[in-house]
Order: structure tokens, then C-alpha cells, then sequence
């Protein structure tokens, strides 16, 4: 793929997330709701989960596929001692944060 063609890929890709993407509780998925009587409070967290998942999050989320962002395991702490930790960049606990801000899944440490 020649330099031009990928750079009209990309404008392309962002024009299409720019245009369509604003919920991912798209229209077969709020059919399914509705065929399963989800009650309407409930569809109101559906909305404001699909919205969140579209915009915000997935912005975080495309963002931390980025090699420097990844999850990384910190076997040892400073003294040498094994602690088998793995460190999140903040993008991860702010998609965390507003997927449970939303209210369609719980959280009593929150």
C-alpha cells in the first residue's frame, strides 16, 4: 500500500468513527432489549453505557495499544524482593472508572 493510500485509509477510518460511532447500543442491539422487555431505567443505563463505551472509553482504549501502554509485569520491587505486580497505565483504571460510572455494572469499592 502505497504512502497516499494509507494516509486515505486513515482519514477515511476517522471520518467513519467520527460519523457513526457515537453509541455502541446501536439499533439491534436496543431491538434485543426490547424484545426481552428491558424495563426502561434499564435501557437509560444501556444508553448512557453504549455512549460512554463509543466515545471516551474507546478513545482510552485506542490509545493503550500503544506498545508504551501496554500492561507491563514489575517481578521485583526496588530492594530486589519478588512481588509479581503488574502496572496499568491511568488510561486503563480511567476506562474502569467510567464503565462503572455508568451504572451497568457494580462496584461497593467505588
Amino acid at each position: 500500500m502505497s504512502q497516499q493510500a494509507a494516509v486515505r485509509a486513515r482519514e477515511a477510518f476517522a471520518a467513519y468513527r467520527e460519523g457513526v460511532l457515537s453509541s455502541f447500543f446501536d439499533t439491534h442491539a436496543r431491538a434485543l432489549a426490547q424484545l426481552y422487555d428491558v424495563p426502561a431505567t434499564s435501557m437509560a443505563v444501556l444508553d448512557s453505557f453504549g455512549r460512554t463505551s463509543a466515545t471516551e472509553s474507546n478513545t482510552l482504549a485506542m490509545r493503550t495499544n500503544q506498545p508504551h501502554l501496554e500492561p507491563r509485569l514489575a517481578p521485583y520491587d526496588a530492594f530486589g524482593r519478588r512481588k509479581e505486580d503488574v502496572d496499568f497505565a491511568a488510561e486503563y483504571h480511567e476506562i474502569g472508572r467510567l464503565v462503572y460510572k455508568t451504572g451497568l455494572m457494580a462496584n461497593d469499592a467505588l
